[in-house]
């Protein structure tokens, strides 16, 4: 008696990553809200740096505010300076704060699920679509306050933080370097926002988790707390990127801060 094996099931394979990764682009572009961050990422620095280079009052409370009328790296920085502050936490939360709990809102899971046939699949792309997104706002910032300072005051030399010159070779070197190592922590918060919108499910306040834990940071370096646990703080990048511009430049801070937000 000769026994009859049935034949096995076909392997089901995932979609590819590259469609599944231009439809959930997509589909968060298509969301109204990002739309407009995006374009007030273009469009608001610039004008915001233009429009003060050219008044007699000058923000001088403000990391190289009072040097806007030399140069226009200055009124770069000064964007910097307040986007690290509370600009970049509050666009990773509109960004990576909803990815996942608007699929639980809306209840599409079940034919993201069979469209896509692999759950680690649809994790990667939602990631990779959100922070390709935080990164092309953090360009949009960079680029319109830089575009805004030179047509305002143009490219001329700016002075460091300890008062030694850097001249606008320098300055642009250096200005686009400061912009380069605070996507590291971008990224971090990015990431705390992808984990809020993955715990809280449908709830909406995955979108707050990254500006409150923002918050909580700036508090604690408020605090007389050791030099160790300032390091320890993904934000630290957020501040220690202005130790580019002092001669020497102090980058040990900086560096710990960029390894402990890529951790």
């Amino acid at each position: 008696m000769t026994a009859t094996l049935a034949p096995a099931a076909p392997l089901v394979r995932p979609a590819p990553f590259l469609p599944g990764y231009r439809f959930e682009l997509v589909k968060l572009l298509a969301q109204w809200r990002i739309r407009v961050v995006l374009a007030a990422c273009l469009l608001v620095p610039g004008c915001f740096v233009a429009l003060i280079g050219g008044q007699t009052a000058l923000p001088t409370d403000t990391v190289f505010g009072r040097w806007m009328h030399a140069t226009g790296w200055a009124g770069s920085l000064v964007v910097l300076a307040f986007a690290c502050s509370w600009g970049l936490p509050l666009l990773t939360s509109l960004v990576a704060g909803d990815v996942f709990a608007v699929e639980d809102r809306l209840g599409t899971w079940r034919h993201l699920l069979v469209a896509v046939r692999s759950p680690r699949r649809i994790f990667v792309t939602k990631a990779s679509v959100s922070l390709t997104v935080v990164v092309l706002m953090l360009g949009c910032l960079c680029l319109s306050s830089v575009v805004g300072g030179l047509a305002g005051a143009g490219g001329g030399p700016l002075v460091g933080l300890d008062g030694h010159l850097l001249s606008g070779g320098d300055a642009a070197r250096t200005v686009l370097l400061a912009w380069l190592c605070v996507l590291a922590p971008t990224l971090a918060f990015a990431g705390v926002g992808l984990l809020g919108s993955v715990v809280l499910g449908r709830s909406p306040m995955g979108l707050l988790v990254p500006a409150l834990l923002a918050l909580g940071m700036n508090l604690v370096l408020l605090l007389p707390v050791p030099v160790a646990v300032r390091l320890a703080l993904p934000s630290s990048a957020f501040v220690t990127w202005r130790g580019l511009f002092t001669e020497p430049a102090q980058t040990g801070p900086l560096v710990i801060g960029i390894v402990v937000s890529l951790v």
